[in-house]
């Protein structure tokens, strides 16, 4: 909303793409205090899955190309080396990780059973070069985001750094 915005100046807002088509930031800075929005989209590997015979779907790191891997943990170095300090800045991640960070987060149409998680390396390596460093909680939403013929996926995720203590009210 314009009032919103009108909150910060317009001579110190930027608009920063860390990685062409997959993320950015939106940093705006006012006399309120300063505001870093990502926007981000994790390459997927879904294009390059192959047909499974099991109940359960196959997940991106089952046979995904490794660069992809490679790409998704660019970025998050990328996104690491971008953000300010908690202290600074209030930083809101938005966006699509394309990997899942719990069994939960990933139920087999066919079978209705929880998926295997194989995606602990990727959310291992957000934590320790992203999430933790700076500060980062996740906003928890439980229902799935993505839905594909095999499966219902908890992908879309967001994280900020609002200091626990606020996030109590």
């Amino acid at each position: 909303k314009n009032d919103f915005l009108s909150q910060f100046a317009t001579l110190h807002t930027s608009w920063e793409e860390l990685v062409p088509g997959r993320a950015a930031v939106l940093r705006l800075r006012g006399p309120q205090g300063s505001l870093d929005l990502f926007a981000l989209y994790f390459a997927t590997g879904v294009a390059q899955l192959l047909p499974s015979s099991s109940d359960s779907p196959p997940t991106a790191s089952d046979s995904e190309d490794p660069a992809v891997r490679r790409q998704r943990q660019h970025m998050r170095m990328r996104i690491a080396t971008s953000c300010r300090p908690a202290q600074d800045v209030l930083s809101v991640m938005t966006g699509d990780f394309n990997w899942v960070t719990d069994a939960a987060d990933r139920v087999s149409k066919g079978s209705a059973t929880l998926s295997p998680v194989r995606d602990q390396a990727e959310q291992a390596h957000w934590r320790e070069v992203v999430q933790h460093p700076h500060h980062l909680c996740e906003v928890y939403q439980p229902a799935a985001t993505h839905d594909s013929a095999q499966a219902r996926s908890r992908l879309d995720r967001v994280y900020w750094n609002q200091h626990t203590s606020e996030q109590l009210d």
